[in-house]
């Protein structure tokens, strides 16, 4: 549920965060994924990002590329 509610609407504080981390770095680790999370009020596991990257990470690397994530579920423009 806590998931769900980071992405629940479009232009959430947590869609900003990602958005504006990729646009600086390009990929998102999980680290970086969790304290995002995190900053929005988010309490996710581990275990719940740990399963985001296995759905996500199409390539294994370990970090989330906007193809990989943000395009699917967060959908902006």
């Amino acid at each position: 549920m806590a998931f769900c509610r980071l992405l629940k609407h479009r232009g959430t504080p947590f869609q900003a965060k990602i958005r504006d981390y990729v646009n600086d770095r390009g990929k998102l680790n999980k680290e970086v994924f969790l304290k995002l999370a995190m900053d929005c009020g988010a309490q996710l596991s581990e275990a719940q990002v740990d399963v985001l990257y296995f759905i996500f990470d199409i390539d294994g690397d370990g970090e989330l590329s906007p193809k990989e994530f943000l395009d699917v579920v967060c959908r902006w423009d």
